[in-house]
């Protein structure tokens, strides 16, 4: 009878411990579906490897919701959409923005919210149905770090590029040569050290020369300007001699030059005068020439013999 009692005793313990966590479960369940929830959009350009719907969204580290949802933005294939709930009232501001970490060395990857303007708290508010306000993003770690190691890459790739061009064949022949010209250059250089020496002693005595040079040069500069000075005094007196005499010339012109006119006039006219009588009497003389080259007799017979009359 004992153990019977002893059994039924352990049954109800069993049976009531059960029932208590079941009642504990459901109502820890009901808080958990009977909180609110602020819904938010978020689109990333760079991969979301380790995120998974239940991954854990944290403001400033802190647990505040978790991805809901994981999709291809079907507006922009490139963009992976992320659809988050974060508790009602958590101060996401306009200016948050979204960055995908990494949980240590798991690989795991959540969603930190950070950033915002301290001075401006104007907050962003969520919308109840989608298409749902949207949280800008930040490029992580990872996605910098690899961008800094493409830009890398192809740094080193163009650098690669030019040294090979650098040492081409054309330019390592360009440079030997530059160099044996270099060494024909010193050698030549080297024979004619002599001469150089010579040629620097001759330099510095000649600067040496110098000043006294130039001391005879500047006084013969002053001599030569100080005769061409006497020589431009010399044709200042010529020039006023001369524009007394123009002077002189044109006031005799303006005096005596409509006699002198009349009187060249009269004379040119009796010139013409005499010209033409001089032309007569040339004339009558060639003719008189003439006439004795026809019938010379007439040098010595006289003027032409009178025709014979009738019956003579």
């Amino acid at each position: 009878m004992e153990r019977k009692i002893n059994y039924t005793m352990v049954g109800l313990f069993i049976a009531g411990t059960a029932i208590l966590l079941i009642l504990a479960i459901l109502w820890l369940g009901r808080l958990e579906y009977e909180k609110e929830f602020d819904y938010y959009m978020i689109r990333f350009k760079e991969s979301v490897s380790g995120l998974n719907i239940g991954s854990p969204v944290k403001y400033r580290g802190i647990k505040v919701g978790t991805v809901t949802d994981l999709s291809i933005d079907p507006q922009n294939p490139e963009l992976v959409r992320v659809i988050i709930k974060v508790k009602r009232g958590t101060p996401i501001l306009k200016g948050t923005k979204a960055l995908l970490s990494y949980q240590g060395l798991t690989g795991l990857a959540y969603i930190e919210l950070s950033g915002g303007d301290s001075k401006s708290l104007e907050l962003l508010h969520p919308k109840k149905n989608p298409p749902y306000t949207e949280i800008k993003t930040t490029p992580s770690l990872r996605a910098r770090l690899d961008q800094v190691i493409t830009d890398l890459s192809k740094q080193t790739e163009t650098l690669v590029t030019r040294i090979n061009i650098l040492l081409s064949e054309e330019n390592l022949q360009a440079l030997s040569s530059t160099l044996k010209n270099l060494d024909l250059v010193s050698t030549s250089l080297a024979n004619q050290k002599q001469e150089i020496e010579t040629t620097l002693k001759n330099l510095a005595k000649t600067s040496q020369e110098l000043p006294s040079l130039v001391q005879e040069s500047k006084k013969g500069i002053t001599e030569v300007s100080q005769k061409t000075q006497n020589l431009l005094d010399l044709l200042t007196e010529d020039e006023k001699e001369v524009k007394g005499i123009l002077m002189d010339v044109r006031e005799f012109m303006r005096t005596k030059g409509q006699t002198l006119a009349d009187s060249a006039h009269r004379s040119l006219t009796e010139l013409t005068k005499t010209l033409e009588e001089t032309q007569e009497t040339l004339s009558t003389l060639k003719r008189t020439m003439e006439s004795f080259e026809t019938n010379p007799s007439r040098l010595i017979l006289g003027g032409p013999s009178r025709k014979p009359g009738p019956g003579e």
